[in-house]
Formats: structure tokens, sequence, C-alpha cells
């Protein structure tokens, strides 16, 4: 029932400016490029003291960019980039870039593990402990595929938050900020002509709905009880 309602109510249209930003990021990102967001979560923010509530790896396949995540609902999947970007509306996302272009073989390493935990449930309450369990959450994905090409280590990947793996691949020289961009929801449009009552109603249901979704962005994010 939560992933439904969370795909129903998270569900957002990116404006002109959003959409016109994404043949940009797609130009820049190569194997290896990391996306974090800064979304409205409170539960991720919360819990690691930082902005960053999510964190994506792009691989580019025969020319095509594609990103690999773990989020809640879907467990561990592979996008497109453009519905990737779609999907992180509104937040807002940095683009970081790998100091040093990935020899074959460390690129492959990150490659095989990113396919191999395809189809993983996505988990987050062992964040807690440092355990490992059946699932995986973003940051621990993103960690351990780094960690499969031998380009960084961490004691703990369960533990490894977005904002706590944004500092240590930065810190270490590893990547670089690229660019950054904000992502916006489009504004519904007003009709040209309604009456009183029809401009009533059509702003309540907009804030409604705009509550709704807010409220779920900030408490329905994260399935912190599996």
């Amino acid at each position: 029932m939560w992933t439904s309602l969370l795909v129903l109510v998270l569900a957002a249209a990116p404006d002109a400016a959003t959409v016109s930003a994404f043949p940009e990021i797609r130009a820049q990102v190569q194997t290896g490029t990391l996306l974090f967001s800064q979304g409205d979560c409170l539960a991720v923010k919360v819990f690691t003291a930082s902005s960053f509530t999510h964190v994506g790896m792009v691989v580019v396949e025969d020319g095509y960019p594609v990103v690999y995540d773990a989020m809640n609902g879907y467990g561990v999947r592979k996008s497109h980039l453009h519905d990737y970007l779609t999907f992180l509306v509104p937040s807002t996302v940095q683009v970081l870039q790998p100091v040093r272009e990935f020899p074959e073989a460390e690129r492959a390493a990150m490659v095989q593990h990113l396919d191999s935990q395809l189809g993983r449930p996505y988990r987050i309450h062992h964040h807690a402990t440092g355990n490992r369990c059946d699932g995986v959450h973003c940051a621990e994905y993103i960690t351990d595929a780094l960690m499969a090409a031998h380009l960084l280590n961490a004691k703990e990947p369960s533990r490894v938050s977005p904002g706590s793996l944004h500092t240590g691949v930065i810190d270490g020289n590893l990547y670089r900020l690229s660019a950054e961009h904000d992502f916006r929801e489009a504004k519904p449009p007003v009709p040209t002509e309604e009456t009183r009552c029809q401009r009533y109603w059509r702003q309540t249901g907009q804030c409604y709905s705009g509550c709704c979704r807010q409220l779920s962005r900030w408490f329905l994010c994260c399935d912190c009880g599996k």
C-alpha cells in the first residue's frame, strides 16, 4: 500500500527549465559519474545529519547513459538517465565527475557489481547497526561498487550515507563537483476562463494535492521499519 501511495503522490512533472537541463547533463556524464540529490526526505536528513538524500551512478551503455540506484519501493534498479532525472523532481542535483578517467578494469569491476545487485530489495534500518542484511540502501550500493573497483575503502559500507559518501569522494580527491541543478515542478496551468466557484475549487484541489505530496516527501520516502 505504501509503495503505491508513494508512487502516486510523489509523481511530479518537471518544468521547462528543468527539462532543458537534461541534455546538458547527458552531454557531461560518463561511466562512474555520481548524481547526488538533495530532496525533501526528512527521515534521511535527520538520520544522516546531511542535506543529501540520495545518490545514483551513471553507466554509459552503447552511447546511452543509464543510472543505477537503490530506492524505496523499487529496490536496486537501472533507469534511463532522462527517466531518472525526472524521478528526482523536485530536488537539487549535483553532478560529480571522476577526477581521472577510470581504467577499463576498474570500470568493468564497478559495472559488474552494479549489475549483480539488480532486483535486490531496499533496506535502511541496518544503517544504524552496521550489519549487512538482505537489502541495501543507495549509498551502501554505490560504495560497494566503488570498493569492487578498488577505488575506495569503507569499514562499514552499510553506515555510509549519501552525505558521507559525497564528502568522502571529494575529500579523497576521487571526484569533483561538475555542476549543480535545481529541479522544479511544473506549475499547473491556469484556465483562461473560470467562474469564482471554479477558481476556488481549483485552488483548493491544488493546495490539498500539494500538501499531500509535500507530506509524503517528508515522511514516506524512507521505509525505515524494514
